[in-house]
């Protein structure tokens, strides 16, 4: 399967299609702000993206694929982005502006549990 993010009916929402090209796109999203695929889960079994245009500006939501059901991982005030899961999917480190400036942060996932800044 190829993931698109694309503009067909509207804002950048996902869809995907056979590798091969072979039947049509299938849509994954509908929603009225722009969607950017980050990280499959090692199962394969999720997708965190993050959704743009949002009133809080970027958010983290994770679609779960055998239902296409969406629901947010990070949704708050601050921009969060770039999300990817860990190895054994248990964790996903992000992107966040919280503090001021981007920094990266862990946070364990489905939750719950606290986050914790990446030391570099």
């Amino acid at each position: 399967m190829t993931l698109v993010s694309g503009a067909k009916l509207g804002p950048r929402n996902l869809y995907w299609q056979l590798a091969d090209g072979s039947g049509g796109l299938e849509r994954l999203t509908t929603s009225d702000h722009s969607n950017i695929p980050s990280s499959w889960s090692p199962d394969g079994q999720m997708l965190a993206y993050s959704e743009v245009g949002a009133p809080d500006g970027y958010d983290i939501w994770v679609l779960r694929l055998s239902d296409h059901k969406a629901q947010p991982f990070l949704k708050t005030k601050f921009n969060e982005a770039a999300a990817q899961f860990s190895l054994d999917g248990n964790w996903v480190a992000y992107a966040s502006d919280e503090s001021g400036r981007n920094e990266i942060y862990v946070q364990p996932y489905p939750g719950p549990g606290g986050k914790w800044q990446s030391q570099q």
